[in-house]
């Protein structure tokens, strides 16, 4: 390696070094100690609510368990409702493309 290439790989290393302190300082903390992106107390997110009660005996999980399987079903079939009237509506359209189309036409 010539003293020219040396002195070029200790100026990139030098630079890139640079540029990982500058974006270390930049990002580790922003004015006066903030983390940066919450420029005040009102910009932090609101505390997480709590969850529902937690049941305590057997028939509570249990009643909970069915509970969530038949909203779970509800939401399944609502899905499988519109999937169904979705591909009627193809079937319908490439019926119909079927029927309009004549090759003996051209």
């Amino acid at each position: 390696m010539t003293m020219r290439q040396g002195a070029i790989t200790v100026a990139v290393i030098a630079v890139v070094a640079a540029i990982a302190v500058f974006s270390y300082r930049q990002y580790s903390s922003g004015e006066n100690g903030q983390t940066p992106g919450f420029s005040s107390r009102s910009d932090m997110p609101a505390a997480v609510s709590p969850l529902a009660s937690v049941p305590e005996t057997t028939v509570d999980i249990a009643s909970a368990i069915s509970d969530e399987a038949s909203a779970d079903t509800t939401i399944f079939d609502a899905e499988a409702s519109e999937e169904r009237s979705d591909t009627a509506s193809d079937s319908e359209v490439l019926n119909d493309l079927d029927t309009s189309y004549d090759e003996n036409g051209f």
